[in-house]
């Protein structure tokens, strides 16, 4: 599982309360309690997204309902982001080499370092598998298995229709897959 789609939403989030503050008159202090807690929620799945929260200083001063609450605003942001910074250095970092994860990237050859330079060493086929992916991505959300077996979608059991089964074989040539070898979500 993947922490991305709640920081993408928690994001969306976060950022939509910044231009909702930033256009309004007068901002209510719940929205920027909600904009704060949002940000510090993004920030602890992945600290350098705590960032979101210095979009605060681009709101002019004029917008809060007193000066006192602008100042303690953007300094409560500041605040926030020292906090995480060190729960993230002092903390989090250390948590990680304890979780297992050092283990299986080392078992198993991966290294961030040779992934970046491969790509920067390969750039057709780091293309050509992001377009890959993108064609096929409508196939793994509305089709979760490969051809025929059934699948639940909506909580309903889902059958792909022929003109479907045949979609996905016609992309499993394209692609060079076989029957054992097809993506499941």
């Amino acid at each position: 599982m993947s922490s991305d789609g709640i920081i993408f939403a928690l994001a969306i989030l976060n950022i939509s309360y910044f231009i909702q503050m930033y256009k309004s008159e007068i901002i209510p202090n719940k929205n920027i309690i909600i904009y704060l807690a949002t940000g510090v929620l993004i920030g602890l799945i992945k600290f350098p997204y705590i960032f979101l929260l210095l979009m605060l200083f681009l709101i002019p001063a004029n917008k809060f309902k007193t000066k006192k609450i602008a100042i303690i605003s953007k300094m409560t942001a500041l605040l926030l982001i020292v906090v995480a910074g060190a729960y993230s250095n002092f903390y989090a970092s250390k948590e990680l080499l304890k979780g297992g994860r050092i283990d299986y990237y080392i078992q198993n050859n991966v290294n961030p370092a040779n992934q970046i330079n491969y790509i920067i060493h390969n750039p057709a086929s780091a293309v050509i598998t992001f377009v890959k992916s993108l064609i096929f991505l409508p196939y793994l959300i509305f089709i979760k298995d490969c051809l025929s077996v059934p699948a639940l979608l909506n909580g309903e059991l889902y059958i792909p229709t022929a003109v479907e089964r045949k979609s996905v074989a016609k992309l499993r040539l394209f692609f060079g897959w076989n029957k054992w070898n097809c993506l499941f979500l």
